[in-house]
């Protein structure tokens, strides 16, 4: 089968903040209830994640375009080698 780039992978990574909402909410609420170190706690972890998931995003994202980029440059090796796979005994 040879190799043309309408097989090209296409990659879609998508990440939702569905922590910064609640952890507000619970930070407040132990304040409220008089544990503010606590609170702080909560605030800075929230800090954390959103400082720490679009990076997290983006390495996971970067892996799968390697990923996929190699995938292309095996295919387009083999295409062009004429080479179409190893036989595997039993399973010609």
């Amino acid at each position: 089968m040879s190799w043309d780039n309408e097989d090209v992978p296409v990659v879609r990574i998508q990440a939702k903040d569905n922590f910064s909402d609640p952890l507000i909410a619970m930070a407040r609420s132990l304040k409220q209830s008089g544990n503010a170190d606590l609170a702080e706690m909560i605030l800075q972890d929230k800090a954390r994640l959103k400082n720490n998931v679009p990076k997290a995003v983006d390495k996971v994202a970067n892996d799968e375009v390697d990923g996929a980029q190699k995938l292309i440059r095996e295919r387009e090796y083999h295409s062009k080698s004429g080479y179409v796979g190893m036989v595997i005994y039993g399973n010609q």
